[in-house]
This record gives C-alpha cells, structure tokens and sequence, in this order.
C-alpha cells in the first residue's frame, strides 16, 4: 500500500515508444473470379458474373458495367470472404482483370496477385518516435 508521503513525492517518470513503417493493406494476396458470356442468360439477364473480396460491390459493378460496355442489370457481383485491409487493396483490381479476360477469352478466368505485387503500391504510415 502507498503511503501519503510516498505520493507527495515529487518525480519524474520517462518512457521512448517507437512505431516503425506501417502499411496499410491486406493482409493476404487479392483474387478475382469472373464469366462473361457473349449472350445474357434468358432467365436472369444476367451477361457477367463475377466474385470478389471487393469492399464495394455495386461501386465494382458499375465500374465492370461500363468497362464491359453493358447495363448495370447485366453484371452480377458475388462478394466473397477476403483478407481485409485498410485503405485500397487489389480486389476490385483482379475482379475487373478477370472480367476482362473473361470477355475476350469467352471462358471463365480468375486473376490473382502475389503478397509482394499486392503491397508494392500501398500507402506506408511514416514512422514515428515519442518522448
């Protein structure tokens, strides 16, 4: 137990904390999935179906609708459990590659990125030092 003389002590107390590099992106590699087939489906309309980590699904469609030149209504996005991340990652980046090569090749096609691809373009927080 503290005493009364012990707290009226005066003192002085000092502590250094250090935060290196930080980098805020996924923490996995991103992946993209997609079919694109040159008619839409009778039943649904649905001409592009594509699955992603994205954290914007119909911001993704839209973009993958005008990419491909085709209504909103034609192109499906399926999200799909990714590695998250703080700030941009490359989800959305594969998914519209996939889309892409999907349109051109006329089968199915997934794109994915490696970790060290993935974080090559990521913001860095500065590191900082405390007193």
């Amino acid at each position: 137990m503290l005493t009364q003389r012990w707290l009226e002590r005066p003192r002085r107390l000092a502590a250094s904390y250090f935060t290196p590099f930080q980098m805020h992106a996924a923490i996995g590699p991103s992946c993209g999935v997609a079919h694109v087939r040159t008619e839409p489906d009778p039943a649904t309309g649905i001409q592009a179906t594509v699955w992603s980590g994205t954290q914007g699904v119909y911001e993704l469609q839209g973009a993958i609708a005008q990419m491909l030149n085709l209504p909103t209504t034609a192109v499906r996005v399926i999200y799909m459990e990714a590695s998250g991340c703080y700030g941009h990652n490359g989800a959305d980046d594969a998914a519209a590659d996939a889309a892409f090569i999907s349109s051109v090749v006329g089968s199915p096609c997934e794109c994915s990125g490696c970790a060290r691809t993935s974080t090559a373009g990521s913001l860095w927080a500065r590191p900082w030092r405390t007193r």
